[in-house]
């Protein structure tokens, strides 16, 4: 949650946590279980690929599109 918040993917209102339109919680726990459920696999993995390009251990889609073709 501090690493998403860091690198300003995640918001934080006071104590809730929220990506984009969705509300993921209030306080780190309760947004972490959130993310943690099954039915929230997608919204993980979405936030967790962007952490990683802004860490910059995964290249952008639009790169890894572009060294296929090119």
């Amino acid at each position: 949650m501090d690493l998403g918040e860091d690198l300003g993917i995640l918001k934080k209102s006071g104590s809730w946590y929220s990506y984009g339109d969705t509300q993921l919680g209030q306080g780190k726990e309760s947004a972490r279980e959130f993310l943690k459920d099954v039915k929230n696999a997608t919204l993980r993995n979405e936030i967790e690929q962007k952490i990683r390009e802004k860490l910059g251990f995964m290249r952008k889609k639009k790169e890894m599109i572009k060294a296929k073709v090119g």
